[in-house]
């Protein structure tokens, strides 16, 4: 009689926290995961991929304007450098 109780209640324990921990726990995972991912790669976008396009802009304009690819974005890692790690 205390077997089958005790079995009985080690199961509904054990069916009741692996359907918790598959339904909630895992959905709060995923969830949490995707904002994260998701916020994380839209800011890289907006900061990283912009930021290098509009330096390949001012690449083409000062190379037109007679100032060197070279010197231009020796200015801009000079930049990069002062506002991401100062």
């Amino acid at each position: 009689m205390v077997s089958a109780t005790l079995t009985y209640l080690l199961t509904y324990l054990l069916t009741y926290l692996l359907t918790y921990l598959l339904t909630y726990l895992l959905t709060y995972l995923l969830t949490y995961l995707l904002t994260y991912l998701l916020t994380y790669l839209l800011t890289y976008l907006l900061t990283y991929l912009l930021t290098y396009l509009f330096v390949f802009a001012l690449l083409v304009e000062n190379t037109n304007n007679g100032i060197s690819a070279k010197q231009t974005l020796c200015s801009f890692l000079v930049l990069d450098f002062l506002t991401n790690f100062l």
